[in-house]
């Protein structure tokens, strides 16, 4: 092999390494992010990149609804996780998903507030393994946006009429489109609580157990 094509195919390596160490060197690192007040928990969300995790320390939070704000990928979501211990939202206290998709709810209990709204352009989120206490105003769990999944929920202790989850869509015509509801847990209403969704809907709920109205 003569010097000059030797060269060529080293040159033609290093561009490669280059290449590819620029590409990994891009890739961000998953993270744990700990919050431990409604305050912080504002500015760790602000700071959540794909892939990250943000750990939600325990407590009662009911001074308002906290933007999410950021998104993740199909490939790297968000998850925004209650630590050991309860999380609750109670009162005005609540998670605003606003504009948000590839988002991971899961482990919070959601008490005697305005429960969770999963909006129409919040697409591809899921709901899972959090506790629905009843929200006196309406339902608990209302989902407009398409691509999301609700699973391993609990949906508990209603005492006043209303929905516990309610699948409708971004617009009065509208409907959210593939919405997976699987293996959730309806228990304990003592009214005619209802779990609605439109017929028209493109919802699949397998897996999902409802117990008897009374």
């Amino acid at each position: 092999m003569s010097h000059a094509r030797k060269v060529v195919i080293a040159a033609g390596v290093a561009a490669l390494l280059a290449v590819g160490g620029a590409q990994f060197a891009g890739a961000a690192t998953p993270r744990t992010l700990v919050s431990s007040s409604p305050s912080q928990l504002s500015a760790t969300l602000a700071q959540a990149r794909p892939g990250d995790r943000v750990v939600v320390g325990a407590g009662v939070y009911d001074a308002g609804l906290i933007r999410v704000g950021r998104s993740g990928t199909a490939r790297a979501p968000i998850t925004i996780a209650a630590a050991l211990g309860q999380v609750r939202f109670s009162g005005a206290g609540g998670l605003d998903l606003t504009g948000a998709s590839h988002v991971v709810v899961q482990g919070f209990v959601f008490a005697d507030g305005n429960g969770l709204t999963v909006p129409g352009d919040a697409a591809a989120n899921r709901i899972t393994r959090n506790t629905f206490e009843g929200n006196k105003g309406g339902a608990d769990l209302t989902v407009k946006a398409n691509d999301t999944e609700v699973d391993h929920n609990t949906f508990e202790n209603r005492t006043e009429q209303g929905v516990y989850l309610q699948v409708v869509g971004p617009g009065s015509n509208d409907m959210a489109q593939r919405v997976h509801v699987h293996h959730n847990y309806f228990y304990n209403h003592s009214t005619r609580a209802r779990t609605v969704a439109s017929p028209s809907a493109s919802v699949s709920r397998a897996g999902s157990t409802p117990s008897p109205t009374g």
